[in-house]
């Protein structure tokens, strides 16, 4: 019994390495150039940077604030913060909700409630279909479906006749 289990379990393993060997190919001729190696190809710019040779030099020229004081450059520093200038009115104006715009977030709100109630609906038939259920709103009694189809057809203005109360 145990030379079966360790039969088997050679076999399950050498499997795989059969299985790579008949991927290789069978051939018998030498092959004289190899492919050339990829190399990284630089973008212009880097072989444009190393071309100039900076690489391990030390920057002559650090521009800071004791430079510029020693050289005489212009800068300047201040202590007043000025104001901004108030908003002109024409922004006050626009900032206010006008008709057009009120009347457009209605019209969103009423968008977004009929797609919220397509979709509900769009679930439910969904469900429906997964349960195997009628999504249609009708009645499956025959006797109340003739009734309904006569009040259709029918070209005689409808009168209800007022009900008594039951007698005691």
């Amino acid at each position: 019994m145990k030379s079966l289990t360790a039969v088997i379990s050679i076999a399950a393993l050498t499997l795989p390495i059969s299985a790579v060997a008949q991927d290789m190919p069978n051939t018998t001729t030498k092959v004289l150039a190899q492919p050339a190696t990829a190399q990284n190809q630089d973008s212009p710019l880097v072989r444009a940077a190393k071309a100039t040779g900076r690489l391990g030099k030390k920057p002559t020229n650090v521009i800071t604030n004791e430079t510029l004081v020693r050289t005489g450059g212009h800068f300047t520093t201040t202590t007043i913060n000025n104001p901004l200038p108030p908003a002109s009115a024409s922004q006050a104006t626009n900032a206010a909700p006008t008709e057009t715009a009120m009347r457009a977030k209605a019209e969103a709100d009423a968008y977004a409630k009929r797609e919220a109630a397509k979709k509900q609906r769009q679930l439910s038939n969904a469900a429906a279909d997964y349960y195997g259920e009628s999504v249609e709103e009708r009645v499956n009694d025959p006797a109340m479906q003739e009734h309904v189809m006569n009040q259709i057809t029918s070209t005689q203005p409808q009168t209800v006749a007022p009900t008594k109360p039951p007698e005691r």
